[in-house]
């Protein structure tokens, strides 16, 4: 389960307004290509990028916005190699950094780079909520050692909405490193306060249900939980309700 840390147009606007020493003068090309990265229209992105080169050669926002456009459209190798030469011109921009990681952060190959890089940002830009959230997504995947401080600063951040999330990531990275009673509450918590995401209920009672028989009370709850909402769901799939339901009967016997 991974949080989308930046929306196409939020993402565009930080660039443009973190990349460029001149605010003031800014405005109306910069203001058009955060419009058309709003309204999907890449092409245009990619040509008002170009024009930007030419009025702000020494920033790194025309390269960038170039590089989201190209991502956009699918070409993540040129999307890669332009905001690596960002960082090569650029190794202390925090948004040069932080779109290099975020990049990286899609191939699973390439994730020991982004999370290195990605912890510099955050060191340019102490407590950047979008910046832990790749992290406590690439940590838990990766079982980085600084993860469990991520996660913490993440959760002081947080409201009830993403409470849930966030103690879902928490009790991952516990388990994965064998603190099996506590990740248990914390899924189990975590689970309870996410009534509007069913799924993320199935989840948690899977993991709860992994755990042994001594946690099968919690994850036998979790699943009547998820059925009872779930199944209220426009267009519910049967499989998993099939599932939890088989689950419940199985952890009723003792």
């Amino acid at each position: 389960m991974k949080f989308f840390a930046l929306s196409s147009a939020a993402m565009t606007a930080m660039l443009l307004l973190c990349s460029c020493s001149d605010r003031d003068s800014a405005d109306k090309k910069l203001n058009q290509a955060v419009k058309q990265a709003r309204q999907g229209e890449w092409e245009s992105v990619q040509k008002s990028a170009s024009d930007l080169a030419v009025d702000y050669p020494k920033t790194s926002a025309p390269l960038l916005l170039q590089a989201l456009a190209y991502e956009k459209s699918g070409d993540m190798f040129k999307a890669i190699d332009l905001a690596t030469q960002c960082a090569k011109a650029d190794p202390e921009n925090f948004t040069v950094l932080y779109t290099l990681g975020r990049l990286y952060s899609q191939d699973a190959q390439r994730s020991a780079e982004a999370f290195t890089i990605l912890e510099h940002a955050l060191e340019l830009k102490p407590d950047d909520r979008n910046t832990l959230i790749l992290l406590c997504n690439l940590g838990v995947t990766r079982n980085e050692p600084n993860t469990g401080k991520y996660i913490d600063m993440l959760m002081k951040q947080s409201d009830r909405e993403s409470f849930a999330r966030i103690g879902y990531l928490k009790a991952l990275f516990l388990g994965n490193n064998g603190k099996i009673s506590e990740a248990v509450n914390y899924m189990f918590e975590a689970a309870k306060s996410s009534r509007d995401n069913p799924l993320l209920i199935l989840n948690a009672a899977r993991f709860i249900d992994r755990q042994g028989r001594e946690y099968r009370i919690k994850a036998r709850n979790l699943y009547m939980i998820f059925v009872s909402i779930y199944q209220r769901t426009a267009s519910p799939a049967p499989e998993l309700l099939q599932e939890a339901k088989i689950r419940i009967q199985k952890l009723a016997v003792r």
